[in-house]
């Protein structure tokens, strides 16, 4: 009887490690270049062509990032100014409806909807304190129930 509590014990300390699974497919994300000693801010929207269901979101934080936010909405050029492709942005390029950041770790609730037809806007915030020019490419990685179609 012993062994059984101990092995019950074992499996349900275990049960939480087996259910979290580390995002690995990239949502959003793009390719940029600082120059030496400049800070800018680089964005990127794109058009949700079916329904998501997101379990997690994390970043691929390369050097020359410092913070990256992952907004939602529900039109274009909106409080947040989100426009399709890549664009120079702004700190204030930001829409209300905030996914992710970067900087503030926060518990995902059960699950995140995005609807088909709803527009993510990932803003970046870019510096180089080097003396010769960084290349990356900053990407939101999520775990979701239904895969991210590659285009």
């Amino acid at each position: 009887m012993r062994g059984t509590s101990i092995c019950l014990a074992l499996i349900a300390a275990t049960l939480p490690a087996c259910a979290t699974t580390e995002p690995t497919e990239e949502l959003i994300g793009r390719d940029w270049t600082v120059p030496p000693g400049a800070e800018m801010y680089k964005c990127v929207g794109i058009l949700v062509d079916h329904d998501l269901h997101i379990d997690d979101l994390d970043t691929r934080r390369p050097l020359g990032e410092h913070h990256a936010i992952l907004t939602v909405s529900d039109r274009l050029l909106g409080p947040g100014e989100t426009h399709l492709g890549e664009y120079d942005c702004t700190a204030r390029m930001v829409d209300p409806q905030v996914l992710f950041d970067s900087d503030l770790p926060v518990a995902m609730p059960d699950g995140i909807d995005v609807k088909a037809g709803q527009y993510l806007n990932l803003n970046l915030h870019l510096f180089n304190a080097t003396d010769e020019a960084i290349t990356g490419h900053s990407a939101i990685v999520a775990s979701m129930r239904v895969p991210w179609p590659r285009s």
